[in-house]
């Protein structure tokens, strides 16, 4: 009897201190909240058009996107809906005003709180197309992925992780 005893005090004192740990980590020392992880992540492809959606959490103040695409540079970007930004890995930025690159080739445009849309480059050199060699409903990407995580700022709200890496294989 006493051994049970002594098993259910530790248990119950484990308990306890898991719970003080896991409510700890949703405010840091100065306060701040950690916002909830985006949660439904989705990516859908039409002919070129890549968008994004996912639920929107309380309290953010914008979302920052990583986009990766498989054998084609258009599709790799890191968006930043709170600056309303674009980024390319090889440098190229967005232009402020409307969050759209400037080739049409990776184009991305914000279309609201919990959702984005980035134009995936089509495939090239098919015998059989058009002059320029373009095939304009066939992406040259084989697989897309993508993570969000929301950002904080002012209302004593931090940063979320990332969500998990949601992946898209593209191949035919």
């Amino acid at each position: 009897m006493k051994n049970i005893f002594k098993v259910i005090v530790i248990v119950s004192i484990t308990l306890i201190i898991g719970n003080f740990a896991i409510s700890c980590k949703t405010t840091n020392a100065g306060g701040e909240k950690t916002l909830e992880i985006p949660k439904n992540v989705k990516i859908d492809i039409n002919v070129r058009q890549m968008t994004i959606t996912w639920n929107a959490v309380p309290n953010a103040q914008g979302y920052e996107i990583i986009t990766t695409s498989e054998n084609c540079g258009s599709g790799n970007r890191t968006i930043n809906t709170k600056d309303n930004t674009a980024f390319a890995p090889n440098g190229n930025n967005t232009l402020a005003g409307g969050a759209n690159l400037a080739s049409s080739n990776g184009m991305v445009q914000i279309h609201g709180k919990n959702k984005i849309e980035i134009t995936l480059m089509p495939e090239w050199n098919i015998p059989g197309n058009n002059q320029s060699g373009r095939n304009e409903s066939k992406i040259m990407a084989t697989s897309v992925t993508v993570k969000v995580r929301a950002l904080g700022g002012s209302k004593g709200y931090i940063d979320s992780d990332f969500s998990d890496v949601v992946a898209m294989d593209i191949t035919e």
